[in-house]
């Protein structure tokens, strides 16, 4: 069997729709909703319509909260009232219009739900769960739900699926019994140890999920339109059974027996957990979701999780009854884009250390606080002094080493970047590590030119290694940025030494980035006249260097004139003008920015970062010139 010819790509009927394809759209959180759990229009349109722009594809939506109280997570959507769902029949029509299909994913959150978020939006939510558990020490211990309130939620599940089918217009309802959430709670006795009628026995586990699914099914009116996700072998959130295999069997024989018209079930494979791949170690056991399989067969399978072309072929033409969802490699399309338009795109990774909010880190359940090299607030631009930032530990510096090395990794191997760029500037983290303003340590993170250095080469070196090739990665370095109460007396000896390290141990970077002393974080200053990046020029050449702060037209053309190595970045101009490139070769008038949009959360209008028009050149123009490059 060819690859056109694949399963993969052949018709296959889901409940009530015919798709043209087996390739489903998985479920994933982006947080786009606004503050009341309403999908932010258009853009959450545009992002499922983008999703279903080939016709008869599944779209699954992100999970969907129930009801308020089944929340606990900022900017997450709902379907629990008007507004939401006149939100979503928007998005839902606008999916149909491609030909394609669309089902709502519904989940309470139990014992995963930010306690701070539920009590800021009604004091009297509490974080529910089938027994008093918490999903890690430090973690908050659930509030064992009642029996009456155990029947409140079943209904409230049954309340939205009749919403998102009878009133937002979707295909179908998927059920979130994975990821540790509510209804994987009760199914789990890591997390269920009730001895009433919802625990204490494989099939009083199941009961609470199985009700569920009855009580959706009576609301939606058949069982075509309700799917089931599973995740046995999920060890996100504290989850994790011995051995899994006679709890899942039972739930998912009794669907088939009870229900034996669902539209599908839907289960993650053991090597992801939650959104990352699945590092536990499975005690010797060989894991599969092989035995639910021959339960399920021979009705529609939906797997997920860590699949590529190759794999997804390879397993739907194994089992003529299998859909293969993706989850982040759907999201690559920015990348995609650019790459049609014969362009490349670096990804810039940062971590802000000592400029991180506080508030937002309690928020999003972060209980490490503001972190730094030293214990030395920054004084913020309105004169306040900021939070006093907790020292990082050695293992925790090298916690943040590695994470700058998944992130990397994930840019370039999964979503397909070009390249990573290092901020190692403008006083966020690697920045506060080289200067000794901030950083006060006296091991062998600190207290020399050589030790400030350590903890941004210790990245690159992972960073290089997680990305397997220099020449995809760089750094971006502000030697005299004041911009976040940074600044060295002398900084020429400090960054000497960093890149003449970088050049030694990495000759290969892509290039380095450094921020013109004009420049002091998006605000135009004075530089003094002995400061200078042309130290660093001298240091790195002939290798690339890209220079970023204040320029215009003619200061570019110059600067290039004279270090032949050397490309010049555009900012805030690039924000008002996206055809920047080809105004700069033409001389063409550009379109001011408007420093007021520059930073707008929430704001899902596109003012001020895609409303700026193109130059009025003509596109076969543009592309002669492109492709004439």
């Amino acid at each position: 069997m060819t690859a056109s010819t694949s399963h993969l790509f052949q018709l296959i009927f889901i409940g009530q729709v015919n798709l043209k394809h087996r390739v489903v759209l998985a479920p994933l959180t982006r947080v786009r909703a606004d503050n009341n759990h309403v999908p932010s229009l258009p853009v959450m349109k545009e992002y499922y319509t983008q999703r279903a722009s080939t016709p008869g594809t599944l779209i699954i939506t992100e999970a969907t909260s129930v009801a308020q109280k089944a929340g606990g997570m900022s900017n997450h959507p709902g379907i629990y009232n008007q507004e939401q769902v006149d939100a979503w029949r928007q998005i839902v029509d606008s999916v149909h219009a491609t030909g394609s299909f669309i089902f709502s994913q519904l989940w309470g959150l139990g014992r995963q739900a930010n306690e701070a978020q539920l009590k800021a939006e009604d004091p009297s939510f509490p974080v529910v769960g089938p027994s008093p558990i918490p999903e890690a020490e430090d973690a908050t211990i659930p509030r064992e739900l009642t029996t009456p309130e155990i029947k409140e939620y079943i209904q409230l599940f049954a309340t939205a699926a009749r919403r998102a089918v009878h009133e937002a217009n979707f295909d179908g309802v998927e059920i979130h019994a994975a990821n540790g959430y509510l209804i994987d709670q009760f199914l789990q006795d890591v997390s269920n140890q009730r001895q009433d009628e919802y625990g204490g026995s494989v099939e009083r586990r199941s009961r609470f999920g199985l009700e569920i699914v009855k009580a959706v099914i009576e609301a939606v009116g058949t069982a075509q339109k309700v799917g089931v996700r599973l995740s046995p072998w999920n060890s996100f959130a504290g989850m994790g059974m011995d051995d899994p295999v006679p709890q899942f069997s039972h739930f998912v024989s009794t669907l088939k027996r009870e229900f034996p018209d669902l539209a599908y079930i839907h289960v993650v494979e053991p090597r992801v957990s939650g959104d990352r791949d699945n590092k536990t170690p499975l005690q010797g056991r060989q894991a599969t979701n092989d035995f639910l399989r021959d339960i399920w067969f021979s009705r529609p399978f939906i797997s997920a999780g860590g699949y590529d072309r190759q794999e997804a072929i390879r397993q739907a033409n194994a089992r003529e009854n299998e859909l293969i969802a993706f989850g982040k490699i759907f999201l690559a399309n920015i990348v995609h884009a650019v790459h049609g338009n014969k362009s490349y795109i670096f990804c810039q990774l940062w971590a802000l250390g000592r400029q991180a909010n506080q508030e937002s880190l309690v928020e999003d359940d972060f209980g490490h606080g503001v972190v730094a090299p030293s214990s030395i607030p920054a004084r913020r631009i309105t004169g306040e002094i900021g939070p006093v930032p907790r020292e990082l530990t050695i293992t925790e510096i090298h916690e943040f080493i590695h994470l700058y090395a998944l992130a990397a990794h994930h840019a370039i191997h999964e979503v397909g970047f070009d390249g990573v760029e290092i901020h190692g500037a403008c006083g966020y983290l690697i920045d506060q590590f080289l200067r000794d303003k901030t950083n006060y340590r006296t091991d062998e993170y600190g207290g020399t030119v050589e030790n400030r250095s350590r903890f941004g080469l210790e990245v690159v070196a992972a960073v290089v290694e997680a990305v397997g090739e220099e020449e995809k990665v760089s750094i971006r370095l502000s030697p005299w940025d004041t911009f976040g109460d940074m600044g060295m007396d002398d900084p020429v000896p400090q960054y000497t030494h960093f890149v003449r390290e970088l050049k030694m141990k990495f000759p290969r970077l892509s290039y380095i980035h450094v921020l013109e002393p004009r420049v002091h974080g998006s605000e135009d200053v004075q530089a003094k006249e002995h400061e200078s990046n042309d130290f660093i020029r001298d240091i790195w050449a002939p290798g690339v260097v890209v220079s970023a702060g204040g320029f215009i037209r003619q200061r570019a053309i110059e600067q290039s004139s004279i270090w032949p190595n050397e490309l010049v970045a555009f900012g805030r101009l690039f924000t008002s003008n996206p055809d920047l490139p080809l105004r700069l070769m033409r001389n063409v008038p550009l379109t001011p920015y408007d420093r007021s949009t520059f930073y707008l959360a929430g704001d899902s209008s596109g003012r001020g970062y895609t409303d700026f028009q193109f130059a009025p050149i003509s596109q076969s123009s543009n592309e002669a010139m492109l492709n004439s490059s």
